[in-house]
C-alpha cells in the first residue's frame, strides 16, 4: 500500500484525539479522495463538453426563474382577489381609505429585496389568513396583491363617498 501525509489543523486534530480509535482514519480519507476522483472524471473531457453542460445549467435556471415568476404572479394574484374581495365585503370606512390611499404602514424591505411590505402584522395576520397556504417567501407578493386590490376599490368609489 501507499503512503500519503495528510496535514490537518490544530483544532481539527485535537478533535481527531478524542475519537481516534473509533475511526479508520485512513479509510475516511481514502472514501473522500475517491468521492473527489469521481467528481472530477464527470466533468467533460473537453470544451465543447463542458459548453453542453453550460447550456443545460443555463436551461435549467431560466426553467427555474420562470417557474418562481410564475409562482410570484400567483401569490400576487391571490393577493389582489383576497385584498377585492376584503374591500367590497367588510372594510369600513377608514380601513379602506387607510389602505386605499396607498400609505404603508409599515415600510420593509429586506436588503435586496425588490418590493415592500405595506402591512403592519395584525394586518399581516388578516391576510395570511386568506391564503394560510401562501409559503412564507411569496407573502410579499400576497400582500402587495392585497394593496393593490384594496387600491382598485377604493379608486372606484374614493370620489362617490
Amino acid at each position: 500500500m501507499a503512503r500519503l501525509t495528510v496535514y490537518l489543523s490544530d483544532d481539527l486534530s485535537r478533535k481527531l484525539d478524542k475519537f481516534r480509535e473509533k475511526l479508520n482514519i485512513s479509510s475516511i480519507c481514502a472514501t473522500a479522495i475517491e468521492k473527489e476522483i469521481r467528481m472530477l472524471t464527470d466533468l467533460p473531457e473537453d470544451d465543447r463538453n463542458l459548453d453542453e453542460v453550460v447550456a443545460k445549467v443555463r436551461e435549467r435556471i431560466m426553467r427555474l426563474r420562470e417557474g418562481k415568476l410564475k409562482e410570484e404572479r400567483k401569490w400576487l394574484q391571490k393577493g389582489y382577489e383576497t385584498g377585492f374581495a376584503w374591500a367590497t365585503d367588510e372594510a369600513d370606512y377608514e380601513g379602506l381609505k387607510k389602505y386605499g390611499d396607498g400609505m404603508p404602514v409599515i415600510e420593509h424591505r429586506p436588503k435586496g429585496a425588490k418590493h415592500t411590505r405595506y402591512v403592519r402584522s395584525r394586518d399581516e395576520i388578516m391576510i395570511r389568513q386568506a391564503a394560510p397556504e401562501c409559503p412564507r417567501d411569496m407573502l410579499v407578493f400576497l400582500e402587495e396583491g392585497w394593496m393593490k386590490g384594496v387600491q382598485a376599490v377604493w379608486n372606484l368609489v374614493k370620489d362617490k363617498l
